[in-house]
């Protein structure tokens, strides 16, 4: 005769849940976990975008300032936002700096020029004040 060995009920109750509780208890960590991820990376993208704008409203500041180092300086922060790799502005915020370099350029007494240099950067400097 073959013996046998039963497991007592509330041992094969507690194997079925327990893993099954452990499962979905995962899932719901799993969850959470990617949407605070998620809250994370908007709230870094903000804080970026916060002070880019920062920056953008200084340098515009300065664009006015009758120094001509301050101008220069300026505008070489606004070009270098306009060509900053990777991009600080986001997508929609290019018009606003483009709107930005217009009014400052446009306004300007001083003549500012941009020279290209052999990687493809900007040397800014003022050519004459006007």
């Amino acid at each position: 005769m073959k013996e046998t060995t039963q497991l007592p009920v509330w041992l094969v109750v507690v194997l079925t849940v327990v893993p099954a509780l452990i499962a979905g208890a995962s899932a719901v960590l799993a969850a959470w976990l990617a949407g605070s991820r998620k809250a994370a990376k908007q709230l870094d993208q903000w804080r970026r975008r916060e002070e880019t704008m920062r920056i953008l409203r200084w340098a515009a500041d300065k664009a006015t300032a009758t120094s001509d180092d301050e101008r220069l300086l300026a505008v070489s922060v606004l070009d270098a936002l306009d060509h900053s790799k990777p991009a600080m502005l986001q997508p929609e915020d290019q018009g606003i700096l483009d709107g930005v370099l217009d009014a400052v350029l446009s306004d300007a007494t001083a003549v500012v020029e941009e020279y290209p240099d052999e990687s493809g950067n900007y040397d800014v400097e003022v050519a004459d004040d006007g």
